[in-house]
């Protein structure tokens, strides 16, 4: 029996007026989904649909359950491990949520379901007369693969309800007519305070407010008052535009001086200032200044494969110092596998000699302070020399997009979407993943080649400017929505009383 705790949706975004777009996935922190939602969800309300997200309840088991969904969507786990009563288990979950929503929905709005744990909320939605769209955002691209095909036949019974199905590339989609198949890819948002522009000042006041640094440039007050002055403007334009902008962060100057008395001292007083500034730093010592740096930004997942970036150290350089970054375990409820794959590369950093050792920094950002934790992010990606997405299976990878983003030279797995939007050669470079020596081989190259890594910055900045930005998605999804809510593309909404709570 399901005990009704674990079974409640809640609101991220409530939505209003009389055609809406009402997208539901498994967390509002933490991975590529949620960010999405927390840009494209107040763009598509500006753009006339009453947008809203709720976010579904569900117990460890339920978790592990659409882990191991994840992975065989990847083609990563055992197909058997999805059998009947797991099944019976997973909708068991999702049925009081699909009735709770169902009696809140009409004809007219359009449900966005993403990923696997919310697609048996579909054929309770499909009865109540509501368009119903499923957006996958994973998948492999080995056809072969029996993975993808004991999901198909495991969820036949919805796939079967589906008005559309949305995928990032079309190999991902499910076995359904054509005529329901669509392609979005993902998009990045320059305005967003991971990808925004910061100044050399800023990225290292940055680093200096977690303690990857120990420097804290003379010049660095300067360049967090002209950051205050930019979030001000924004603000006044957000407001003068009739939406919220972001609270204001912490000041880093204040986050990157000496301890006050009453505060704690050495490691543990550089942790809580760290803490404080979006994210804790676990090394040796900071980061050298003009050290070379290689970092990566992802989750703990098994599929980044993390601890093989790790393996690399003794192949580089030993001046050069790798850098990881993943949103901290605790704050992810949907990913029951971070913890464990965050232990394994502290064991792997562990074994390593201390020479090497001390070239290790693991970032561990704040979800709870997301403003903070982005501009951690964008300041990671700006400092380093190489960014690495050594995945071996990406549904799309959209950490190496917002690294495209700002001109970082990119070496990456040849897997998934990563090999579509990285041309090898001119906007990145792509390898074998599952080959420390290659993978290591392509980022000695880049450290060594100032002016390869220039070009390959340059031709990735412009590859996310031509195709991967946010109103491209926007448009895309407005297109779709409009076509299943059965209004043309520019037809005015007109607004409602609010959304029903209860």
């Amino acid at each position: 029996m399901v005990s009704p705790d674990m079974v409640s949706p809640a609101w991220v975004v409530t939505p209003s007026g009389r055609s809406r777009a009402i997208h539901v996935n498994a967390t509002a922190t933490g991975g590529g989904v949620a960010e999405l939602l927390h840009r494209m969800v107040p763009a598509q309300a500006a753009a006339g649909f009453g947008a809203g997200w709720l976010v579904i309840g569900g117990d460890a088991e339920f978790f592990d359950t659409t882990k191991r969904m994840h992975h065989l969507l990847h083609g990563r786990t055992d197909p058997s491990a999805l059998d009947a009563a797991t099944m019976i288990r997973y909708r068991a979950v999702l049925a009081p949520q699909a009735a709770w929503l169902a009696e809140r929905v009409t004809p007219r709005d359009v449900v966005c379901l993403h990923d696997p744990q919310t697609l048996g909320l579909a054929p309770v939605l499909k009865r109540a007369g509501v368009p119903v769209v499923w957006h996958c955002h994973i998948g492999t691209s080995r056809h072969a693969d029996p993975g993808p095909a004991a999901m198909w036949r495991a969820f036949a019974p919805e796939l079967s309800v589906l008005d559309a199905v949305v995928t990032t590339l079309p190999e991902y989609a499910p076995p359904i007519p054509l005529a329901r198949r669509h392609v979005i890819t993902p998009a990045v948002d320059l305005s967003a305070a991971k990808n925004r522009p910061l100044t050399g000042e800023a990225v290292a006041a940055r680093l200096a407010a977690i303690g990857l640094t120990a420097e804290y440039p003379e010049r660095a007050e300067r360049a967090e008052r002209a950051e205050r002055a930019e979030r001000a403007e924004r603000a006044e334009r957000a407001e003068r535009a009739g939406r919220a902008e972001p609270a204001e962060p912490a000041q880093l100057a204040e986050l990157a001086q000496p301890a006050e008395a009453g505060e704690p001292a050495g490691a543990a007083g550089a942790a809580a200032r760290g803490a404080a500034a979006g994210a804790v730093v676990e090394h040796l010592a900071p980061l050298p200044p003009g050290a070379r740096v290689v970092a990566q930004v992802s989750r703990w997942d098994p599929l980044k494969d993390m601890p093989g970036v790790l393996g690399l150290i003794p192949l580089l350089p030993s001046d050069v110092h790798v850098v990881l970054v993943g949103a901290d375990p605790a704050d992810i409820p949907d990913d029951p596998e971070g913890a464990e794959v965050l232990r394994q590369v502290r064991a792997a950093r562990d074994r390593l000699p201390v020479a090497d050792r001390a070239r290790v920094h693991l970032v561990l950002t704040s979800l709870r302070q997301d403003e903070e934790a982005a501009l951690v992010v964008n300041a990671v990606q700006r400092r380093a020399d190489v960014v690495l997405q050594k995945s071996l299976e990406e549904g799309f990878g959209l950490a190496a997009t917002e690294a495209m983003a700002k001109g970082r030279p990119v070496v990456a797995g040849a897997v998934g979407g990563l090999r579509h939007q990285i041309v090898d050669g001119h906007s990145g470079v792509l390898v074998d993943p599952h080959d420390p020596a290659a993978v290591a081989s392509a980022v000695r190259r880049l450290l060594d080649d100032p002016a390869l890594r220039d070009r390959l910055g340059a031709g990735a900045q412009a590859r996310v400017s031509a195709a991967y930005l946010l109103p491209r998605l926007l448009s895309d999804y407005e297109r779709l929505l409009r076509s299943l809510a059965g209004r043309p593309a520019g037809d005015d909404v007109v607004k409602e009383e609010p959304w029903p709570t209860r």
